[in-house]
């Protein structure tokens, strides 16, 4: 069984197929009048994650790696984590806008 797999919002939500036809029809037809392929999705390793947030390590409460490559079941590794650019800018501007609040600065 397959699923639809939707980004939005710096968000990826996993849809499984056949669970509602009316909404796979829906979809389908979604993708079929408005969509355009996509091409490959683009994801950020850790160590451009780094550089965008200004860190040297990835901080608590941040969002789980949106793409992973390889067998992330093996606990040796072999695998790698992405995160949507989406992802890591979301997260940019909560942490911004929290920031400038704790500080009093205007928010927006």
């Amino acid at each position: 069984m397959g699923e639809h797999l939707i980004i939005t919002g710096g968000r990826m939500y996993r849809i499984p197929v056949g669970d509602n036809e009316d909404l796979d029809a829906t979809l389908q037809w979604w993708v079929d009048s408005r969509g355009t392929p996509g091409g490959p999705v683009t994801a950020l390793s850790r160590q451009q994650v780094f550089a965008r947030i200004r860190r040297s390590a990835i901080p608590s409460g941040f969002p789980e790696p949106d793409v992973v490559i390889g067998d992330a079941d093996r606990d040796s590794g072999g695998f790698v984590r992405g995160w949507l650019p989406a992802t890591v800018q979301a997260w940019q501007d909560e942490h911004d806008e929290t920031a400038r609040a704790a500080t009093g600065e205007p928010v927006g």
